[in-house]
């Protein structure tokens, strides 16, 4: 059989299935999405870092314009991005098992 033909009927078997499929992928998609968002605040919390022990590194740049209230120390705003990465982790998990 030749290879076009083999294409042709799995893209037809797969578009009988589609709406079995589409929750599957849906979930998918929120799982990246929640994915990226812990990587960006582990970069940030990085780049937190990077600040405070190199004095002439460039001042992290919040996402989306946001940023913890001035009267915060960096400790609090370390445990902040800490407590975000674990949720947006415990995110990741409970899509992947879904």
């Amino acid at each position: 059989m030749p290879a076009r033909a083999l294409v042709g009927r799995l893209m037809a078997l797969a578009w009988e299935h589609r709406w079995a499929a589409a929750p599957a992928m849906v979930v998918t998609v929120v799982a990246q999405f929640v994915t990226l968002g812990g990587l960006v605040f582990q970069g940030l919390a990085i780049d937190i870092l990077r600040a405070r022990a190199d004095e002439g590194a460039p001042a992290p740049e919040w996402p989306l314009g946001l940023s913890v209230p001035a009267s915060w120390d960096f400790m609090e705003t370390l445990w902040f991005l800490a407590g975000l990465i674990l949720l947006f982790s415990l995110g990741v998990g409970a899509t992947r098992f879904l």
